[in-house]
């Protein structure tokens, strides 16, 4: 039996009713957040689309993330989910999405094109964007994302503003890096050695990054290309970058009004789901300097339409998989995948490990639940509170494994899986 989203115990609502307490005064959330971001798909991607708090003083340029890949990713999930939180109550709208062959995403029919089936899908982002309403962009990335971003902005029209975190300058030095840290990570595992990537494959946390991707990474040193009119520019620096000089004069030298910082808290950050620490300083500092590009003043309201629903189905050959919101308050998020044909087997409900996304350790969720649906076997996979994409519990602890709190979780999965698939018995899994 397939999904009906017009089901009204699972329409999204943005609006729906708070939950007791406030996140006011707790360090790294934004007031009255209690909302998972809205789902949304276009082309191959899944994302989440956060809109404005409050339409009224809802501002016509919108933030559109760039994300880094492989475990750095992971590790930012929660970082990105956090700014995009405090973005929407300063009226700033914001787009965060999966490109094609990661997380939810679903994968391309080939990677012959190389970097660009990523920064295509970043410049097709910036267009639905604009499709929306919103007159401007700002575009913020990471790691590798940084990168893309700047690559891809000569492509996006009313660029309002860059900002470059700890971008990859040198690709052969950013595969170098990443090899050193996969083995890090392996050895913390005790994997045996069959249990590894074979040399010459570039993989981290059992995420493997495309031969042809992997490639054009290497020979990679990133230019800035000519702008033909000013752009501010946030660049973060990672620690002792080497050629972090040269850079900021070039990008300065191409008509970016660069303000440059470090990147303070960066290797805390990026220490994996588990050990990762926001570092508060720089989302204040990333935050004010988003507001300052996207300003009120002079601005008429933006049309209506911005704060609409959007799509969140990807279809694929023996498959479909539609992002949800499901919950008190709408604040768990989740995909659900359904086989093309129903049949009578059971439903399986995933259970994530610790901080890892609902994708998986190493994408092994979505690839196991495409498997289970070929088969005729559809799933939920979602992300607990304070993991991802799924915004604190009230009552539970700020930074927490595992506590009584996530039986509600559980609970609300149950449920809205019953719901979703009534004539489905459920087969719980977790690693």
């Amino acid at each position: 039996m397939a999904i009906s989203l017009d089901h009204p115990a699972l329409v999204s609502n943005r609006h729906a009713s708070m939950a007791e307490g406030s996140p006011a005064g707790r360090p790294g959330l934004s007031e009255g957040q209690v909302s998972a971001a809205e789902p949304f798909a276009f082309g191959l991607c899944a994302g989440r689309y956060m809109p404005a708090c409050d339409t009224v003083s809802a501002r016509t340029t919108a933030v559109l993330f760039a994300a880094p890949w492989g475990l750095e990713e992971l590790s930012t999930r929660k970082f990105f989910r956090l700014v995009a939180d405090r973005l929407s109550h300063r009226g700033i709208a914001s787009l965060r999405f999966d490109v094609p062959g990661t997380g939810d995403s679903l994968d391309p029919p080939s990677f012959a094109g190389g970097l660009a089936v990523w920064r295509d899908s970043l410049i097709e982002a910036a267009g639905w964007l604009k499709m929306q309403g919103f007159r401007k962009v700002i575009l913020v990335g990471q790691g590798l994302g940084a990168s893309l971003a700047l690559q891809s902005s000569p492509q996006i029209a009313d660029l309002a503003g860059l900002a470059l975190l700890a971008p990859v300058l040198s690709g052969r030095a950013y595969l170098r890096e990443l090899s050193v840290w996969a083995k890090v990570v392996d050895d913390s595992l005790n994997l045996k050695a069959e249990d590894r990537q074979p040399s010459g494959v570039t993989s981290i946390a059992s995420l493997v990054m495309p031969p042809e991707i992997a490639a054009e990474v290497g020979r990679m040193k990133l230019s800035v290309p000519e702008q033909t009119a000013s752009v501010p520019c946030l660049l973060l620096e990672r620690p002792a970058q080497i050629g972090a000089d040269a850079f900021a004069e070039a990008l300065d030298a191409s008509r970016f009004a660069v303000e440059r910082h470090p990147f303070d808290g960066y290797e805390a950050l990026i220490a994996g789901p588990i050990n990762a620490r926001i570092p508060q300083d720089v989302v204040d500092r990333l935050v004010s300097w988003i507001d300052d590009q996207a300003p009120r003043s002079g601005e008429a309201q933006p049309p209506a339409r911005i704060a609409l629903p959007v799509g969140s189905t990807l279809q694929a050959d023996l498959f479909s998989e539609t992002g949800v919101r499901f919950g008190e308050s709408m604040r768990l998020a989740g995909v659900l995948c359904q086989p093309v044909r129903a049949t009578q087997k059971p439903a399986v409900l995933f259970f994530g490990s610790a901080y890892d996304r609902h994708s998986g350790w190493g994408r092994l969720t979505t690839e196991t639940a495409r498997r289970l649906a070929a088969e005729g076997i559809p799933s939920l996979r979602f992300d607990c509170a304070n993991v991802a994409d799924s915004p604190p519990e009230m009552t539970a602890p700020a930074q927490v494994l595992y506590a009584p709190a996530q039986e509600r979780d559980a609970q609300a999965a149950l449920d809205f899986l019953s719901l979703a698939l009534p004539d489905a018995p459920i087969l719980a899994v977790g690693r």
